[in-house]
């Protein structure tokens, strides 16, 4: 029986839940509060949440995602195999290593492959290759999440905000149960929405980021967000993105701070007015 037979079969034989699609989107989360299952009406999207699994069901769980990667490897493994001898590289003189040590067993298994694997692409990057077939692949594999995390990782969000954001909330907090608790709830927000953060995407206009600021902006102030920082960072990456965000910036009266600018990136940010 393959990975997902057993886990089709896992999910309909415990909650008794029908699964009609071949090859769903599948994502681990590990929060509290939300059901143990759930499937979207169309029933391509299935949300596994192993916070909720009894400990049978997380025992069983655990042993169909091991066959998962036993059946078809690490992406890396199976997407990336033009580039095998620069990762072999990469991996030798891993910069990344102790940043993927301090999130292995802080972010969803999947969460994590796709982390490894962007940081490899942000490598490639800075050695000026081409990263195209490398962030479909990430798109292919992992879908909208997997595209959120690459560009959080190639504007270097996730050691320089989620990682702090984790120390901070364990410095504030009594239990590590409930610092997981918190960051978890806010790091799903970050990955699923790109909270707090603009990514200037080729063919945007200065119009464009006008109207994606004002939204983070308009979110930020409703749900409270403000709370996380007081500022909106703006990211862009290749020389036309820089390029529009200089003429963005030129022509608004934002107290526009640059947190990181390169030849070709850029990263400012704005504050998030909380009146």
């Amino acid at each position: 029986m393959s990975w997902f037979d057993s886990l089709k079969s896992f999910i309909e034989n415990i909650f008794h839940i029908s699964i009609k699609i071949n090859s769903p989107e599948i994502n681990i989360i590990n929060t509290t509060g939300r059901e143990a299952i759930n499937i979207d009406q169309s029933g391509k999207k299935i949300t596994v949440n192993v916070n909720s699994l009894e400990k049978e069901q997380k025992i069983e769980f655990d042993r169909i995602v091991a066959k998962y990667f036993q059946e078809e490897g690490e992406i890396l493994t199976n997407h990336l195999e033009n580039y095998s001898k620069r990762f072999d590289n990469y991996e030798k003189n891993n910069p990344d290593k102790a940043m993927l040590s301090f999130f292995k067993d802080k972010i969803p298994k999947e969460d994590f492959e796709a982390l490894k694997v962007s940081l490899f692409m942000r490598a490639l990057f800075r050695d000026n290759e081409n990263i195209f077939q490398v962030k479909r692949d990430v798109i292919k594999k992992f879908g909208d999440r997997g595209k959120n995390i690459a560009n959080l990782c190639s504007s270097e969000y996730f050691e320089n905000f989620i990682k702090p954001l984790y120390e901070e909330i364990d410095k504030s907090s009594m239990r590590k149960e409930e610092t997981n608790e918190i960051f978890n709830n806010i790091y799903e927000m970050i990955i699923k929405n790109g909270l707090l953060a603009v990514f200037v995407n080729y063919g945007m206009s200065v119009r464009d980021i006008d109207i994606e600021v004002n939204r983070k902006i308009g979110e930020s102030k409703k749900y409270g967000f403000y709370q996380i920082s007081e500022v909106l960072y703006i990211h862009a990456l290749s020389r036309k993105n820089v390029e529009t965000l200089d003429e963005w910036i030129q022509g608004h009266n934002y107290d526009v701070r640059s947190a990181t600018r390169g030849k070709w990136f850029l990263t400012i940010s704005v504050p998030i007015d909380k009146n």
